[in-house]
Parts: C-alpha cells; sequence; structure tokens
C-alpha cells in the first residue's frame, strides 16, 4: 500500500532513470548514423572553420550560414544600444544572486514560505546569461532576434515560479487572442454587412520586448494581480513581489562571447517573465483604445506585439489612426501593413474578405521550406505519425471552405512526399488525422483526470528505447492502475547540439562551485 505518493514517485524515477540509463548504455555502443561518412566529413568541416557561424533563421525551418565577422558587428549595433551596458567583470552578477539568495532567505526566516520553496527558488552555482542572435532570413539585410538564454542563471527558477503563477492569475483583455485557431475561431463569430466598405489591416510593435520599460511594466503587472484584490496564488503580498520581479527581471546580466553586459531597460528575449510582461504592458497600453469615440477600428485583436484590425473609415483617416497610437509611449512604434486584393496575413492565417464573409486559409511566409521531420530521421515513428496528424488537424481548424481544405491536403501529400515519407504512412496519417477532427468533441482527457501522471524524457537511440518505455508502461499499468506513465523521446544528436554552442561563443567566466556563505 502506498501512503505517500511522492516518495513513492521520487523512489520510481530513481529507480527507472537508473534502468534507463543502463540500457541506453548499452544500445549507445550501436551504430544508428542516418548520415554518411561525406555528411558527417562535411559537418567536421563546417565545425571547425572559425570564420562562419551556423544557426536556425529566426522564423521558418531552415539553416543559415553568416560570415563570423557580419554576425558580430550585427550584435554589436544591437549591443551599443541604450538598453545595455558593458562590465568589466561578472563582479556585479555574483552581487545580484547573492542579493537574491538573501532575500529569499529573509522569506523563509518570516515564515512567508517553507524550505521546499526556498530550495526551489535559490541560486547555486549559477552562470551569466547567454546572449546570441538569429537571423531573420525574410527581412532585408537579415538583422538578427536578439535572444538571451536565462537557463542556468541565478533567476531562472524564479522566473519560471513567477511566470506560472502570473499566466494563471492574469486577466484576460477583450483583444487577446492565444494562438491562431482562436483568432481563426474570433474570425468565424463576425458577421459583414454586405456593400459595406471594410479594410483589413494589421499592425506589428518593432522590437517590443527590448523597448518594455520595467518599472513602469512591473507596476502594471502588479496593480493586474493585486489590484482591487490579490488573484495570484503566491504567499507573498505586493511589496514582496515587487522586489521578486525586480530581481527576476531588472538589471539581468549575460555574456557574448568573452565580453559581459547588464540590461538597463527592457525584458530579454529568453526570460519566461518576459512574454507575459510585455503582454501585460501593452494590455495597458490598448486601454488608450477606450479615448476614441469616432476613427477607431470595429475589430481589434492582439498577440503579443501582432496586432490585426477591420476598420469601417477610409484608409485616409486610418493613417490619422496610426500616428495617433504611435504617440501612445515614448517607447511605442507600431508598423502598419493594408490588406491586399482583399486578403491579408496575420500569424499563419491568411484572411480573404469575400462579400460579408471572411475566409481564412493557410498562410506560409516567403522563407517557407516545407521541411519537417524526415522519415530517415532517428526518431520514433509514432512521432512522425503524430506530425502528419498534427499538420491534418492544423488545416481541417483553420482553413474554413471545402474546397481549401482539399488543396492543403493535397499540398501535404506532396510536401510529405518530399520528406521521404513512403505513400500507405502518409495515407494512415491522414486518415487518422480526419478522425481526429471529427471527433474533436470527445476528448479523452476525462479518462485520465484522476490519474496521477509522472512524465519521463529520455534520449532515442532506436527501438530499445521503445521496448523500454513500453515494458515501464506495462509494469506500472499491473502493479498500480491509477497511476499514468508518459515517455517522450528527444533527439541525441542535431544540427542545433552542433552548432548553438560556436554561436554563442564559449565563457570565459567560470563560477564558483562553492555557494557564498551569506546566501545559507
Amino acid at each position: 500500500k502506498i501512503t505517500n505518493f511522492l516518495d513513492f514517485e521520487t523512489d520510481l524515477e530513481l529507480n527507472i532513470h537508473n534502468a534507463s540509463q543502463q540500457l541506453i548504455r548499452k544500445s549507445k555502443s550501436k551504430k544508428r548514423s542516418n548520415l554518411s561518412d561525406e555528411e558527417l566529413a562535411a559537418l567536421k568541416s563546417l565545425k571547425s572553420n572559425n570564420n562562419i557561424v551556423i544557426c536556425k533563421a529566426d522564423k521558418g525551418n531552415t539553416s543559415v550560414i553568416l560570415d563570423k565577422e557580419t554576425y558580430m558587428e550585427k550584435a554589436d549595433k544591437i549591443l551599443k544600444g541604450k538598453q545595455f551596458e558593458p562590465l568589466n567583470n561578472d563582479k556585479f552578477h555574483r552581487e545580484q544572486e547573492e542579493k537574491l539568495n538573501k532575500y529569499i532567505f529573509s522569506l523563509c526566516k518570516k515564515g512567508v514560505i517553507d524550505n521546499k520553496l526556498r530550495y526551489q527558488l535559490k541560486s547555486t552555482c549559477s552562470s551569466l546569461s547567454v546572449f546570441y542572435g538569429l537571423p531573420k532570413a525574410h527581412k532585408i539585410g537579415y538583422p538578427i532576434r536578439p535572444i538571451i538564454s536565462t537557463i542556468g542563471s541565478y533567476q531562472y527558477e524564479l522566473s519560471k515560479y513567477l511566470a506560472k503563477a502570473i499566466r494563471n492569475a492574469r486577466p484576460q483583455a477583450k483583444s487577446y487572442i492565444k494562438d491562431s485557431f482562436e483568432f481563426v475561431k474570433r474570425m468565424k463569430e463576425l458577421t459583414l454587412e454586405k456593400g459595406k466598405p471594410y479594410t483589413m489591416c494589421s499592425f506589428d510593435v518593432e522590437s517590443l520586448y527590448t523597448n518594455v520599460p520595467v518599472e513602469e511594466a512591473t507596476e502594471v503587472t502588479l496593480n493586474y494581480i493585486y489590484k482591487p484584490t490579490k488573484l495570484i496564488d503566491v504567499p507573498f503580498d505586493k511589496e514582496q513581489m515587487k522586489t521578486l520581479l525586480n530581481l527576476s527581471i531588472k538589471a539581468s546580466t549575460f555574456r557574448f562571447h568573452n565580453k559581459i553586459y547588464k540590461q538597463i531597460d527592457g525584458v530579454a528575449m529568453g526570460n519566461p517573465l518576459a512574454p507575459i510582461i510585455a503582454d501585460l504592458w501593452m494590455q495597458k497600453m490598448e486601454e488608450k483604445l477606450n479615448r476614441f469615440s469616432t476613427k477607431k477600428p470595429m475589430i481589434w485583436l492582439r498577440y503579443v506585439d501582432d496586432i490585426f484590425c477591420i476598420f469601417t473609415i477610409p484608409r485616409e483617416k486610418i493613417h490619422e489612426f496610426h500616428m495617433r497610437i504611435n504617440k501612445w509611449h515614448r517607447n511605442l512604434c507600431f508598423t502598419a501593413e493594408f490588406e491586399v486584393k482583399n486578403s491579408i496575413p496575420f500569424l499563419d492565417v491568411r484572411v480573404t474578405h469575400v462579400e460579408d464573409k471572411l475566409i481564412t486559409s493557410m498562410y506560409r511566409k516567403p522563407t517557407h521550406t516545407g521541411l519537417y521531420l524526415l522519415w530517415d530521421s532517428n526518431q520514433s515513428r509514432r512521432y512522425k505519425l503524430g506530425l502528419i496528424k498534427t499538420l491534418v488537424i492544423r488545416i481541417y481548424r483553420i482553413c474554413s471552405t471545402t474546397e481549401i481544405i482539399n488543396n492543403e491536403l493535397d499540398l501535404l501529400r506532396e510536401t510529405l512526399t518530399n520528406n521521404g515519407y513512403p505513400p500507405h504512412i502518409i495515407k494512415r496519417g491522414i486518415t487518422e488525422g480526419k478522425i481526429l477532427v471529427k471527433s474533436w468533441s470527445n476528448t479523452k482527457q476525462d479518462e485520465n483526470k484522476n490519474k496521477n501522471v509522472i512524465f519521463f524524457t529520455i534520449k532515442y537511440y532506436g527501438q530499445e528505447s521503445t521496448i523500454f518505455a513500453s515494458r515501464v508502461k506495462k509494469l506500472c499499468k499491473k502493479l498500480i492502475p491509477s497511476l499514468k506513465i508518459q515517455f517522450a523521446f528527444k533527439k541525441h544528436m542535431s544540427l542545433r547540439s552542433i552548432f548553438l554552442p560556436k554561436l554563442k561563443g564559449m565563457s570565459h567566466v567560470h563560477t564558483s562551485l562553492i555557494s557564498h556563505p551569506t546566501a545559507k
């Protein structure tokens, strides 16, 4: 009889983890490369070339080769901005880590948090966040999007904890859309009048994350989740929450190759809190729409920094509206894109105005390569079938007419064939995807609602990994019917794992493995 499920879960994790590592070590010695000797030699040659950097494009499933000198110049241009300040050493980083640990300890000492949460949030042996850039292959001049990876930094665990709490408590504006599927749903709910002139356009905020005023955005966030009543499920009061938010996102340090910087303002794309803080600040900004009595859009829908609008006023008046919203805040700069031939893209959806209806279809950026998980990839077969079913479901949920759906399914068959998928696999995946679409309302969530679920991620080395996962699941189901085990397989080698360390640069700053005594 299990009296404490959490203790049992820990023991089970340890035993299964040890068994899995033994099994995988045996299978590791087997050759499972789907690359030829020439391809492996080419990868080795590219990796050793110090005059280039290889990375994934910002958007689109494609890789980009950049001249290293050009890449460094683009990155340096960003880092010379007013939001960043160069530092001579990592002293400030260590001081911030110590400051965070002292404050976490003080909260525990006051009884605000328990020891379990204290050890979850405190920082030990942290490393500097890492700056790197992803080239925007769809734009002229290939500018790079700055990313600051905070994994392993002193504020990462705290940021994750706060991000989850705020996400669950935050109020949703009427303009908020979660994803493309919700956007399509909102389009279907719209009723337009025949013969009435409509103009569709989209607005985009330039460099939102780096332009978010941190102090102002923090106050906005606190007001949303603490006024008039406390909405967030955390043990902190408003002032304590403010301190923790400042420790998470304000004056964060990072490195770019062998140089260290401090971010003075803006939020780092790569920090778990960044999307939520930026979104809530934008939500506060768009409240100014209420000041418009006329000359405002009949529809205003927003996904973070992308906004979709429908106007019933002349285009000249829309330009005036555009000028007015650009005065909302000194850090805000909106760019506008108007419909062409009654059609406009938004997210990955194309919206077309036909009489009194809005027709939705799939939209692919010019950089779309048609490249998906290859059939020859060393990955589980169920993932490849799952890919087909996911793409089919996406087609049915986005496309609004039967003709468009059939055209997209034909294109999907062609694309999958180009990715090496056998005809019978394509047919099976599409058929199963259609069945899932038809039975969409009968979800399987209720079946596992009362079951305890434990998730494991193991590397995929071939059939041995699949067999091991199956055996463990059967064993657990036999011994403990109420327990559900789920396995996920991850790649043990990819282009990203080969070239990303080179893109980030080697760290010349080593953190001590000994915690500061003051951190306690």
